[in-house]
């Protein structure tokens, strides 16, 4: 692999390749920037109809860099290939060959907008179930093995972190850009996000953590809740599984009222 000198010094050699006809930086790292931390994220497009490849991987002295393999036509799809696309709306084009790249990304944001990250019934059933699912787990368990509590509590923190956006249909923005987006727009569970990292009391985490759930999960109803009879289907696509759920529930467990 040839050795880079600098993140610039690779979009210039992308750029002359005669297979590439448009690159998008994203993220917060533009090329000129060397300084350690982070990583840069890029889309390269490039021509023909398909890809067999997703991505390439790579370093640049101490920094990774993360290429995002696309054409045209994937622009021209119903939805995104995959969730990190939706960062071409508001991405910095650093090379567009032809033209039409600008005028294709520029009306993704109405096309796409409208299913991004739309639930269906079994998947808001899952996220209830799941994060609750991780809380339980921990209650209990506080004094008698508080490396299993605290390793299943942190996940749960960037967990929550990732469905707040996807709950909202917000495009995920990464890591870094997430937590400056929920301390602009909810500064309330930004504030305990960081109280959670704060204390070293495991018991005041459980309790964070509770909190947190209820406010990221609060579009599909909050987390699933004791006395609730919550369903998920075999399919993903699947409706009116909640009262289908119940009905099999009566038919297995209630008595029949007829008489012998």
């Amino acid at each position: 692999m040839k050795d880079f000198q600098n993140l610039s010094e690779l979009v210039d050699r992308i750029r002359e390749s005669p297979r590439v006809i448009g690159i998008v930086r994203y993220g917060s790292r533009p090329p000129e920037d060397m300084s350690s931390g982070g990583d840069f994220d890029i889309f390269v497009f490039l021509g023909g109809n398909s890809l067999d490849l997703e991505s390439l991987h790579f370093y640049i002295k101490n920094i990774p860099v993360d290429i995002n393999l696309r054409t045209i036509e994937d622009l021209n799809l119903n939805k995104p290939i995959s969730f990190i696309d939706f960062a071409l709306i508001d991405g910095d084009l650093l090379f567009d060959k032809t033209g039409i790249l600008e005028k294709k990304i520029s009306s993704l944001k109405q096309r796409w907008k409208i299913q991004s990250n739309e639930l269906t019934e079994n998947e808001k059933s899952w996220e209830r179930f799941s994060q609750r699912h991780v809380l339980d787990k921990v209650k209990g368990r506080l004094n008698e093995e508080p490396l299993f509590c605290e390793f299943l509590l942190n996940t749960n923190i960037y967990w929550l972190v990732q469905n707040y956006f996807r709950l909202r249909r917000i495009p995920y923005p990464g890591e870094k850009d997430a937590l400056e987006w929920i301390n602009i727009k909810e500064t309330n569970i930004h504030n305990k996000i960081e109280d959670f990292y704060r204390t070293k009391d495991l018991k005041k985490k459980l309790e964070i953590s509770e909190e947190l759930t209820e406010l990221v999960l609060k579009p599909i109803g909050s987390s699933w809740r004791k006395g609730e009879l919550l369903t998920l289907g075999r399919n993903k696509q699947g409706s009116d599984i909640q009262s289908k759920g119940k009905k099999l529930f009566n038919q297995i467990f209630c008595k029949s009222n007829k008489k012998n």
